[in-house]
């Protein structure tokens, strides 16, 4: 297997969302395995409400992880086919059903908010501590069924660009953001429509964000994917990614 950089520098990668983000019992052990699995540093809070504190001393690998899984193993596994001189890090927290106020500072956070924060602090405290210069170069976030209803779809656009200006106030001013395109609505669901316009205007007018496509995805509830759908849109995460050359 190809060595990681003798670089200090490490490329951390935030995965925020809500169930999709959480991943279903399935783990890596169901994936092909990769080449580079053992290279990429990866650690996982998500759950219903995590209540961890710490994520000392927590560092897998892909080879190694076996919980769920969500876009986080095609985003990176593509991303590593041509950058795999670099050193990658992933550090995911997902909360299942939650609404946007949850994942950023507001008086609505419900307490998931210092969590993550937390969650991120430790993970860069950690590789710090490991000899690594820590460069947090992007964040895929894959939310908004929560808010796809009267309380949420109309501050969902303000929301989204709080979140976004508040994640990179604390972690990077040049922070990528990439989205997915959030499912085409349905006869009963006809907030949706507010949820994607508020993603593909925000993809289109934020320079550093980019938008994937989520056509062609199996989703037996129409919300949640199923594994092999989350690895193909997370693989779609990335081409958007590169291609824009914001990480």
């Amino acid at each position: 297997m190809t060595p990681l950089s003798n670089s200090r520098i490490i490329n951390l990668i935030m995965v925020v969302g809500q169930s999709n983000v959480v991943g279903g019992s399935v783990g890596a052990t169901s994936l092909t395995s990769r080449l580079f699995d053992r290279a990429v540093k990866f650690y996982d809070k998500s759950g219903s409400f995590p209540t961890y504190t710490s994520n000392s001393n927590g560092w897998a690998n892909f080879a190694t992880h076996i919980s769920g899984f969500g876009p986080e193993y095609g985003f990176i596994r593509r991303v590593m086919e041509t950058r795999s001189s670099e050193n990658w890090a992933i550090v995911k927290f997902g909360s299942n059903g939650e609404r946007i106020i949850r994942f950023f500072d507001s008086e609505n956070d419900g307490g998931i908010w210092p969590v993550l924060q937390s969650t991120v602090d430790a993970a860069i405290t950690d590789l710090e501590a490991l000899g690594f210069t820590v460069n947090v170069v992007g964040c895929l976030y894959l939310q908004g069924s929560s808010d796809a209803d009267d309380g949420g779809a109309d501050d969902f656009a303000d929301n989204l660009d709080t979140l976004v200006a508040q994640y990179r106030a604390r972690w990077n001013p040049n922070m990528a953001f990439i989205v997915a395109d959030h499912p085409a609505p349905f006869s009963t669901q006809l907030y949706r429509q507010k949820i994607r316009d508020a993603f593909n205007n925000f993809a289109s007018s934020d320079p550093l964000a980019c938008i994937a496509a989520t056509t062609g995805l199996t989703s037996p509830d129409t919300v949640h994917y199923d594994s092999p759908s989350k690895e193909i849109l997370g693989i779609r995460m990335a081409d958007a990614a590169l291609v824009a050359a914001i990480i």
